[in-house]
């Protein structure tokens, strides 16, 4: 929708439109955008000329019309890196617990037409449990290096910046203590959620 000088015509393998006196017809245009070309939710509008001339190129008249476009606010995400996919849910293997940063690569990756928020919640309340019981190792996750408070609904704004953007977040896990712990495997769920701004 970006302006640009020009002129377009019929494609010449179109049949030529012929009416006859008082005579109209309706001719129906559409107008196609590239979502490739997208870089910014908003409304987008260009001023168009329509004019009719006959086989000789002289003018019949004419018309000025404004196209416009709405692009609404947009984000998606996804995960890359040290991950597994079961029953449709990201499946992350931290290893041996060990008190400090897990040695997982993992990132967040967001593609929005603007700035854009998230929203991280835990099942266990930012602890890894073993199985149903009461055994619980404390844990924290970091997001772009942002510290995540997984006590409560934790909201963190993304990078600032207008436009389309694609970020990739790592994610990392930092383990709190783990002496006089029973063995077996902990776990928890995260939800981590985007909205667009």
């Amino acid at each position: 929708m970006t302006p640009r000088a020009g002129r377009s015509l019929r494609t010449p393998s179109q049949r030529e439109l012929v009416l006859a006196p008082n005579e109209s017809k309706t001719l129906l245009y559409k107008l196609v955008a590239n979502p490739e070309d997208v870089r910014d939710s908003g409304t987008f509008t260009q001023d168009v000329s329509i004019e009719a001339q006959d086989r000789s190129f002289r003018s019949l008249g004419g018309t000025q019309i404004v196209l416009g476009l709405e692009v609404l606010p947009s984000a998606r995400m996804g995960l890359s890196g040290a991950y597994s996919m079961s029953d449709g849910h990201a499946v992350v293997d931290l290893g041996e617990l060990r008190t400090g940063v897990a040695p997982v690569p993992l990132q967040l990756r967001v593609s929005s037409t603007g700035r854009y928020d998230l929203q991280v919640t835990s099942a266990n309340s930012g602890k890894l449990r073993l199985g149903a019981s009461d055994w619980t190792v404390p844990y924290s996750i970091a997001v772009g290096g942002t510290a995540v408070n997984l006590a409560g609904t934790s909201r963190l704004s993304g990078p600032t910046g207008n436009g389309y953007r694609r970020d990739s977040l790592p994610i990392q896990f930092i383990i709190g203590d783990v002496s006089d712990r029973r063995a077996g495997t902990y776990s928890d769920v995260i939800s981590i959620s985007v909205t667009a701004r």
